[in-house]
């Protein structure tokens, strides 16, 4: 029976790490919880507030050391027509860790005319270690920190996107992982990989000055090495009220050119409030399919605060058309 339980969570493992592995910076659907950036550099500094973000994830909640995923991250202006933020990043998956830091600059142009115009471009540099402890898959009882076995990976990455926003009309286009390079050059972790890939997100925001807002989005993430295809189809609702705003979104991901190991595709509805500067959301994810690695579903939650608000330029959320003048 032991036995059973240690082979069961090998294997979660190892499809987790495939999944998972073939990027730096995992991108889930935090992205529809106010938290553009973290998929986007180009969204660095678009609103008029900065945005001091915290998520916590949680997978397999019945598995022990099951993956877990957290992230601390804050954009802003800087100055009138570009951007920066941060993203610090834990990504835990059994007996491998990842810990990261990412900065980034934006430039944001106006093009001009009566309706909201704007090209945006940024630029992300990364520093991340992976930790990984080889014995303890041989040994369960291996102990998980000081052991010999356990190795570390440091590296340097980067990112390249843009956006454009045409008045209630936005798009997204980020090239993400261009320049893996390994710290140790004695160590051969990345060599020979390709971890480029390619997000495409678009999405158009209805009822400006309705009782309900709405906000269908598509995302498509392209891996070059391995030719796979993940679409998310999006659909997003607000109900601003006096002093706050709550909304409902729901997600689901299609994997399509994909290996039966990868081809893992997902459902996941969140919920959300911005009260004043505050902001919360609860995301569940279901893997849906012939696939299933856990019955169970990912939890995740988001603490975010808006800072430093001013009038300057239009709102994003991520679209510039969501005006919370609750904010001054």
């Amino acid at each position: 029976m032991q036995t059973t339980k240690v082979f069961l969570f090998l294997a979660l493992c190892l499809i987790s790490f495939i999944s998972r592995g073939q990027e730096t910076l995992p991108v889930y659907s935090d992205y529809l919880s106010d938290n553009i950036y973290l998929v986007h550099p180009s969204a660095a500094g678009i609103g008029d507030c900065g945005k001091l973000r915290l998520t916590a994830q949680q997978q397999w909640v019945s598995v022990n050391n099951a993956p877990s995923f957290q992230t601390l991250s804050y954009n802003g202006q800087l100055g009138e027509k570009a951007g920066a933020g941060f993203i610090l990043f834990n990504d835990a998956n059994g007996y491998h860790n990842q810990i990261g830091v990412q900065a980034t600059y934006a430039y944001h142009l106006t093009l001009g005319g009566w309706r909201f115009n704007q090209l945006s471009f940024g630029f992300s540099g990364s520093i991340m270690e992976n930790n990984f402890q080889s014995d303890a898959y041989f040994d369960p009882n291996a102990p998980s920190l000081g052991d010999q076995s356990l190795s570390s990976r440091g590296y340097f990455n980067a990112d390249l996107s843009m956006a454009y926003y045409y008045d209630a009309f936005y798009s997204y286009f980020t090239a993400k992982n261009l320049f893996v390079t390994d710290i140790n050059r004695d160590d051969v972790l990345y060599e020979d990989q390709n971890l480029r890939n390619y997000l495409v997100n678009l999405g158009y925001y209805f009822g400006k000055n309705r009782f309900i807002q709405s906000e269908p989005s598509v995302m498509f993430k392209y891996f070059e090495a391995t030719k796979e295809l993940f679409v998310d189809f999006n659909l997003k609702v607000y109900k601003p009220l006096d002093r706050s705003l709550i909304w409902a979104a729901a997600s689901y991901r299609k994997s399509f050119n994909s290996s039966q190991v990868s081809e893992l595709n997902y459902i996941s509805p969140i919920v959300g409030v911005n009260f004043g500067r505050m902001m919360m959301s609860y995301t569940y994810t279901k893997q849906v399919g012939q696939v299933l690695v856990e019955q169970s579903g990912f939890h995740q939650i988001t603490i975010g605060f808006n800072l430093f608000c001013r009038k300057t330029r239009a709102s994003a959320c991520p679209n510039p058309n969501l005006k919370m003048p609750f904010y001054y």
